[in-house]
């Protein structure tokens, strides 16, 4: 055993060790709150969290007290919640219930709220604001501007427009509806309207592109990867973005610098790390597995699928085509076997759908993201960049509609065991292995 693979089973064994202990350190629902449950019970707590607006109901997450657990509340749609307000509470305590998908399989739900501190649930109960601003100045701040840009979004376009650019630019996809949420499932597209990795990544490769034509590579570079940072702090700088962000950065290294093995180990060292501090994402947060996975294949799967791809020209109408296929194709492989085992949802239109509408996605993001900063100095003047945004997200919603309503563009596969699941992944390397020991690749 050389040297270098034997410090590899030293890191891994020491992070397992650490891995372990971290899961038995983890914070346990407070005995007090847990004798209350199905009990009505009153208590003043903080909003830890930006509250999450829905059609019929807003999501609040709630902190009692010094308690360690969360609570969260469905309230009426019609509140007016902030980070960092102070509630007084009254209702029925309850613990979260799993529930069946759209498959058949169980939702683990418990789990899936456990992951980000909340133990309990309360179905609207009594709620006072007793006070504001009790929270991080610094979220408070960073949520204010993502706040600020919704509503810039929302005075300057139409609906569903407004609302999928919120879902592009800061990952606020509730605001589209169940109706336009499922069209985007069954197309296979709903990953554009959760900001991702991808998402990022895209816009941060445009940057560089943009900067390479007249800097260093080194600095163009580096201006990408400051864009990166000061984009998730300007659209509120939540866990999702963090995440999205660290993704995009690793990915941008890969993909700018050509050194797959050196950006591959640095999004295992960010997984690990993550995982760390909070090692529930690893089973019970399917956004955290579908980036991991989606940077990994656009990290390797475009140098790997390059040959087969010769005839097609590397440019069309400025776009960089080539590219675009071999990334989406790419992150749709490596990411299927997950999807279904964990929705089942098989898109048939995906892989064209992807194709038609992820080439104008950086643009649709710019342009209504400094539409955005316009307006905020003069409507009329942001007015000709606002235009070619709405036009671009009318394009996306057009293909969207058109591919969703197709015949059989999605079917629900019945679910699987997780066993199967590893099954496709080990299938799926055992071929990359056999295609690159016969130089089929």
């Amino acid at each position: 055993m050389n040297k270098v693979r034997r410090t590899w089973l030293v890191v891994g064994a020491i992070w397992l060790a650490i891995f372990i202990l971290r899961i038995y350190f983890l914070p346990a629902p407070d005995p007090e709150l847990v004798a209350q449950v199905e009990h009505k019970v009153t208590f003043s707590g903080l909003i830890t969290d930006e509250p999450d607006y829905r059609d019929t109901s807003t999501l609040l997450t709630v902190q009692p007290g010094n308690a360690v657990a969360k609570v969260l509340i469905t309230a009426p749609p019609y509140g007016n919640y902030a980070y960092g307000d102070e509630l007084k509470v009254t209702g029925t305590l309850k613990l979260p219930e799993n529930f069946a998908t759209e498959n058949g399989a169980e939702f683990n739900y418990q789990k899936y709220l456990e992951k980000d501190g909340i133990f309990f649930v309360m179905s609207r109960p009594g709620l006072t604001v007793t006070a504001h601003q009790q929270g991080n100045p610094i979220l408070e701040f960073l949520f204010k501007i993502k706040l600020g840009l919704v509503g810039k979004f929302n005075q300057l376009l139409p609906e569903p427009e407004s609302s999928l650019l919120a879902g592009l630019v800061i990952g606020e996809k509730q605001g589209l509806g169940e109706e336009w949420n499922n069209r985007f499932r069954t197309a296979g597209l709903s990953h554009i309207v959760v900001l991702s990795g991808y998402n990022l990544s895209i816009v941060a490769e445009n940057l560089l592109r943009l900067v390479g034509w007249f800097l260093p590579r080194t600095v163009s570079l580096a201006t990408g990867a400051v864009g990166i940072i000061i984009f998730a702090a300007m659209v509120g700088g939540g866990a999702t973005v963090l995440r999205a962000s660290l993704m995009a950065l690793i990915a941008l290294l890969a993909r700018a610098t050509g050194r797959a093995y050196q950006a591959t180990i640095a999004l295992v060292a960010a997984g690990a790390l993550m995982l760390l501090f909070n090692p529930l994402l690893l089973l019970y947060d399917l956004g955290f597995q579908l980036s991991f996975l989606a940077t990994f294949g656009v990290i390797h799967g475009p140098p790997l699928l390059a040959p087969y791809f010769r005839r097609v020209p590397e440019k069309f109408w400025g776009l960089a085509i080539r590219e675009i296929i071999l990334t989406t194709i790419s992150a749709q492989i490596i990411v299927l076997p997950l999807i279904l085992y964990s929705t089942g949802n098989f898109s048939l239109v995906a892989l064209p759908a992807n194709l038609l509408v992820l080439s104008f996605i950086p643009i649709t993001m710019l342009a209504g993201f400094l539409s955005a900063l316009i307006g905020f100095i003069s409507p009329l003047l942001a007015w000709p960049i606002t235009l070619l945004a709405h036009l671009l997200l009318a394009y996306i919603l057009l293909v969207v509609k058109i591919v969703s309503s197709l015949p059989f563009a999605a079917v629900i596969l019945p679910p699987f065991p997780l066993v199967l699941m590893f099954i496709l992944y080990g299938g799926l390397f055992y071929l990359v292995k056999k295609m690159r020991k016969y130089g089929l690749v």
